[in-house]
């Protein structure tokens, strides 16, 4: 769970010791897909009350055409609305309907951070559809991601971007590149790159951002359904609601397909339009079975990678003064914090083992001069390796849980003898070093506040490195 008011967002996975779901003697009939990556946003809309479960599916059961299917249209799933049969918690225990695979899990800093599953529904629906999903909670935003989406069934597969209750449909508009979807409509747009969902109030607006023109369907529409359909134990009662959604279609028998959006809540339709064309440069993606993540970059000294690597690899990055080059020697996921204030540079890099499997992690992360080890959790190590930093994480717990190492690069930037240009004579030398004398600060002013320009002319020691 995320909290960051005035939004919250949950999200459901499961694994090879958790079930999608847990049916109990008519109870939850429909709750196969609950597990399986659902994306709750709470907003104070109050969109996931009310008549919302029985309301927000209007497919029918591949196997079964005459019949409605309920709960497999759920936000942040991949689809192919196929229903498995329902098994009895109190029989088999429960995980009885577990994923065959053994990536479930993250990494975060208590900040921002990561979720990562790649899964299989052989076990739940009975299904040969599989995915590697990704998510990525920056402060304002999400990234979600999906690859290698493949299946065998001859069924419609899509991933739900948002299928969200209206609970004042009057005041709630969904639009598509700046189109209108009017209610009772349903459009397929070829080139879709941003949407957004009005909602009743500003904090209530959503924004959808595609990293690349993606075909979506996007509708707003009344569903219908029933409340006994879910619970035998309810009362047999039809009901209605409103609502809008965003699909994007994979396909029948789909092969290595793939998605990458973005979800911003606050931002109104115009301020979207802004958004995507001024600032889509700030979050950097990475979207392959091999390799998933993330980057929110504000400049070359402050900016976030997050990957998630499910099997060894690398990854480089270079643009414009900002650069990591780094790799995985074992599975797991990384998130590499830079950060820059008052002179002081500071790396933090936290690591996890999403499978919950190895007893060790390794990484590595290219050195950068000047910086050295502060602090690090109790089992993480950090040596040298050629030019690069290994990071190692015991993780023989087997917990999933995240271990932090924090490298620090305080020299500011150093003179040890010095003096003024013959370009400027008249400009304000002060140097002031460390109490520990490693560091220097140099500070330049203008008594005369007339120039242009000041140079001051330095000797560096090698022990010193000039920012």
């Amino acid at each position: 769970m995320i909290e960051n008011q005035p939004m919250q967002l949950v999200l459901s996975l499961f694994s090879h010791e958790i079930s999608s779901f847990e049916y109990l003697t008519g109870v939850n009939k429909f709750g196969f897909y609950t597990g399986t990556g659902v994306l709750s946003l709470y907003n104070g809309d109050d969109s996931l009350k009310g008549n919302y479960y029985p309301t927000l599916d209007d497919t029918n059961n591949p196997d079964k055409p005459s019949e409605k299917n309920y709960m497999t249209s759920l936000p942040g799933t991949t689809t192919d609305h196929k229903i498995g049969s329902l098994i009895n918690v109190e029989t088999t225990g429960p995980t009885t309907y577990p994923n065959t695979k053994s990536w479930t899990g993250g990494v975060s800093d208590q900040k921002n951070g990561s979720a990562t599953m790649n899964y299989s529904m052989e076990k739940v629906t009975g299904s040969s559809l599989q995915a590697q999903k990704s998510w990525f909670f920056f402060d304002d935003r999400i990234v979600a991601l999906g690859a290698g989406i493949t299946s065998q069934e001859d069924l419609d597969t899509e991933t739900i971007v948002e299928n969200r209750q209206l609970t004042n449909a009057s005041n709630s508009v969904l639009n598509v590149n700046g189109q209108y979807i009017n209610n009772g409509q349903e459009s397929l747009i070829a080139d879709a790159r941003w949407a957004n969902l009005e909602g009743s109030t500003a904090d209530q607006d959503i924004s959808y951002f595609f990293f690349k023109p993606t075909t979506v369907n996007a509708f707003q529409k009344t569903k219908f359904g029933n409340w006994n359909a879910l619970n035998i134990h309810n009362k047999s009662m039809n009901v209605s609601s409103s609502y809008a959604g965003i699909k994007i279609p994979h396909g029948r028998k789909p092969e290595s397909e793939e998605y990458s959006y973005m979800i911003v809540p606050g931002l109104s339709k115009d301020e979207a339009e802004e958004y995507y064309n001024h600032s889509m440069n700030h979050t950097m993606i990475i979207n392959d079975v091999g390799l998933q993540g993330a980057a929110n970059i504000e400049d070359a000294e402050n900016n976030l990678f997050i990957l998630n690597f499910p099997k060894k690899g690398g990854f480089a990055y270079e643009y414009e003064g900002l650069s990591l080059d780094m790799s995985a020697k074992t599975p797991g996921s990384i998130m590499i914090r830079k950060s820059s204030s008052q002179g002081v540079k500071t790396e933090t890099v936290s690591v996890s083992d999403p499978t919950m499997e190895q007893d060790k992690i390794e990484f590595l992360l290219e050195k950068e001069s000047g910086y050295n080890l502060q602090s690090s959790s109790d089992n993480v190590t950090v040596t040298d390796e050629g030019s690069n930093w290994l990071i190692s994480a015991d993780t023989s717990s087997h917990t999933g849980e995240s271990f932090t190492a924090t490298l620090v690069n305080n020299q500011i930037g150093g003179v040890v003898k010095g003096y003024v240009s013959k370009l400027d004579t008249s400009c304000s030398v002060i140097r002031q070093r460390s109490a520990d004398g490693k560091t220097t600060a140099v500070r330049l002013s203008d008594p005369s506040k007339s120039k242009d320009k000041m140079e001051w002319m330095m000797l560096k020691k090698e022990r010193f490195r000039a920012r």
